[in-house]
């Protein structure tokens, strides 16, 4: 039986990174971003096959990257990154909780 892990804010958020976010194809992230405390945004094939941020509020290209929801980034204009900085935490918070449940593997 898998074990429940609390995601806190971050369970309605599609993507969360603390290390930026590379798009390199067609790619559908269905939620809102986080990206903190690293703000970077690259959506490599989002202009005809050229490279362009995505560090915008809502961002959609039919050759790149769509994200269904808002991106929020590390001093982003829209609450100076406290979104972004809140949910890559709440994540954190997640990772160690799921670690410290692990079932140890019989040998």
């Amino acid at each position: 039986m898998p074990l429940a892990i609390n995601l806190r804010g971050a369970a309605s958020f599609g993507l969360a990174s603390r290390a930026g976010l590379t798009s390199t194809g067609v790619t559908m992230v269905n939620g809102d971003v986080a990206l903190y405390p690293l703000a970077t945004c690259s959506d490599a094939t989002g202009d005809a096959g050229a490279s362009q941020t995505c560090l915008v509020k809502t961002y959609s290209s039919s050759t790149g990257m769509t994200a269904k929801g808002s991106i929020f980034w590390a001093a982003d204009p829209f609450d100076n990154g406290g979104t972004a900085n809140s949910v890559t935490n709440d994540l954190q918070i997640a990772w160690n909780e799921a670690r410290a449940k692990q079932i140890p593997r019989a040998r």
